[in-house]
């Protein structure tokens, strides 16, 4: 199809060439009346001779010069005649290719009235490879899903995005091991398997003799069950029943197991609370479905106990960081809305290892300052969780921060005298009862 731009040069050049036409036209009526007076001084010229010769039969001097002027006159007409045959010639050419435009002008402006597709202004030509607008809509489709993936993939919106960001930094493949402490469905799981065994080098792995080794602990069997699929489904079974390279176990994370291959711990991953998307009946959590976090097992009572308690994941985090390398990295996700207590303990105790080697405040003077905050108390029952104050440090039970106080103690007995932890904290602000990414990586 013929662009606007296409149908405005076309345009042009029926312009150009009717001006130059009615150039051409104006040269030749202007050379024709000089011809016909040129002509015109010929026949009178020829008269006189012929008068002259009539009066002077003898052929007298006068004969001779009008014999001349009459040749001149020949040469001048022969030359007028070509110039009038080259002129027919060029505006016979010149009105052809008029003609030609103006039909391809007309076709061009038929075809354009039946087409469907109009531009009100100019616009450069589309490139030959350019894909024509109706063929973009389905580009718009997948644009809108490839949104909805980056916002979750996206590690400035999401923890989780962010975490598995982390990892990938921290973890490096073949080398290090790794426990997912908490399994869970086996979504971390899989991140960390695909960070460990890149499936393009998975053959070239298999000759490795010190290769990485991912560990995946849970209670529940079917948690363990869910990771086990997902392992198989991406990496096929010989990575769990051949390779042992990915082993899944049904046990608690504390005491926290160490990887049978006995290689270095590069990470250990925490996400706490209930089981996501498992069914529960326990009335007193239904709030905590907001965050997706669910009770963990079927329809007994004994599915309150289906949950990360704070001793045993505060006993995991003190094996976590006896047994993390140099450089690597203790990540916990704590759900405030499920387990407060749980969150408040964890928080603590990492900010006490990022105060091992603080030159400021010591790990014991922390915790003593903690039972000095004062906490403020909102009596309006009609108040939203999200708009209460964020839970106190000052609001842990006495025996949770004894528990805290022995964990530490034997972090700096067992430890080296000079391990040092950074230790993060990333939380959505305005968001109080929201997820809390923790990651403590040691640095000495």
């Amino acid at each position: 199809m013929l662009s606007t731009s296409k149908t405005i040069i076309l345009t042009a050049t029926i312009t150009i060439a009717s001006m130059l036409f009615a150039s051409k036209v104006s040269a030749f009526l202007h050379h024709h009346s000089h011809m016909q007076h040129r002509c015109g001084r010929f026949s009178s010229s020829l008269a006189t001779d012929t008068r002259r010769r009539i009066w002077n039969p003898l052929g007298s001097s006068s004969s001779s010069s009008s014999n001349n002027n009459v040749d001149v006159y020949k040469q001048e007409f022969n030359s007028n005649s070509q110039t009038i045959n080259k002129n027919a010639m060029f505006e016979g050419l010149l009105s052809s290719a008029l003609n030609r435009a103006q039909s391809t002008l007309e076709q061009t402006r038929e075809f354009s009235s039946t087409s469907s597709s109009t531009s009100s202004s100019f616009s450069t030509p589309t490139a030959f490879d350019q894909q024509p607008p109706t063929q973009e809509q389905p580009k718009k489709e997948n644009s809108k899903k490839t949104s909805k993936g980056s916002y979750r993939d996206n590690p400035a919106i999401t923890n989780t995005a962010l975490a598995h960001s982390l990892w990938r930094e921290i973890l490096k493949p073949n080398q290090d091991s790794a426990i997912d402490a908490t399994c869970g469905n086996g979504h971390d799981t899989l991140a960390m398997a695909e960070i460990l065994f890149p499936s393009a080098d998975h053959e070239d792995n298999n000759k490795h003799e010190n290769y990485s080794q991912l560990l995946a602990l849970d209670i529940q069997e079917r948690a363990c069950q869910s990771t086990t699929k997902a392992i198989r489904e991406r990496f096929g079974p010989s990575i769990l029943e051949e390779d042992h390279r990915v082993e899944v176990r049904q046990t608690s994370h504390a005491p926290l197991p160490t990887p049978s291959d006995g290689g270095d711990v590069g990470l250990i991953v925490y996400n706490l609370g209930w089981l996501p998307n498992a069914n529960h009946n326990n009335n007193n959590n239904n709030n905590n479905n907001k965050n997706g976090k669910k009770a963990a097992t079927t329809t007994s009572s004994s599915n309150k106990d289906c949950i990360t308690k704070v001793e045993s994941t505060l006993q995991s985090l003190t094996d976590a960081a006896l047994m993390i390398r140099i450089g690597g990295m203790i990540s916990v996700t704590t759900y405030p809305a499920t387990n407060e207590e749980e969150d408040l303990a964890v928080r603590v105790l990492l900010e006490c290892l990022a105060l091992l080697s603080s030159n400021v405040q010591t790990w014991r003077g922390f915790l003593d300052e903690i039972y000095d905050d004062t906490v403020v108390h909102d009596d309006d029952d009609d108040e939203s969780d999200d708009e209460k104050l964020q839970p106190s440090k000052s609001q842990l039970s006495k025996e949770t921060m004894e528990m805290i106080v022995v964990a530490m103690e034997r972090i700096v007995s067992e430890g080296e005298a000079k391990q040092t932890f950074r230790v993060s904290e990333h939380r959505k602000l305005g968001m109080y009862r929201a997820p809390i990414l923790l990651t403590a990586t040691r640095i000495k």
